[in-house]
């Protein structure tokens, strides 16, 4: 579940994994049921008043957590290892962006900027873009604002873990972080 810039909901549904195997099953099961990709992802959005269904193409992470609205299409981003994959309106796979490991939110911009939040096993050692703490990529995927950076040039707490993050405006970001 996620927001788009209106505030109306987005539900991410994945289809074609096997039932959850539940706690009494071995952890040998669980980490199998968690290794299997899913066939696909549906996403549910509102467009007015309209209820939208919409599959994304080739989509088939096993940790897609993240989704939100990007230019005239969609982002998709996986929690672990930094994949983000931009679809176009029809749901059609237009290109693949890094955005580093860990990921604990990511939001988007109307103009086309991605703030990406990580949580501590990104921020000890998730890669040079996670190590930040918070990240704000533009629409290429190039990294335009590090948190890190910022905060030892203006004596600021360093990031451990980003818990909540609030895209308010293009200008405002909220952030509830453990330093």
């Amino acid at each position: 579940m996620a927001v788009d810039w209106n505030g109306s909901p987005l539900v991410l549904v994945e289809e074609g994994k096997p039932p959850y195997a539940s706690t009494r099953t071995s952890t040998d099961a669980r980490i199998a049921w968690l290794k299997t990709p899913p066939k696909a992802h549906h996403l549910i959005y509102w467009s007015g008043l309209s209820q939208r269904t919409l599959q994304l193409e080739k989509s088939t992470g096993i940790l897609t957590l993240h989704v939100q609205p990007f230019g005239e299409g969609w982002l998709l981003g996986e929690v672990r290892g930094g994949r983000a994959d931009v679809y176009d309106a029809a749901g059609r796979l237009q290109r693949t962006l890094d955005l580093g490991d860990a990921s604990n939110d990511i939001q988007t911009t109307p103009n086309g900027k991605i703030w990406v939040s990580y949580f501590d096993e990104g921020v000890y050692g998730g890669g040079p873009g996670s190590q930040q703490g918070i990240v704000c990529f533009d629409s290429s995927g190039q990294q335009i604002f590090k948190y890190f950076n910022f905060a030892e040039e203006n004596s600021l707490p360093f990031i451990d873990d980003c818990y909540a993050m609030n895209v308010v405006s293009e200008d405002e970001v909220w952030l509830r972080t453990f330093h």
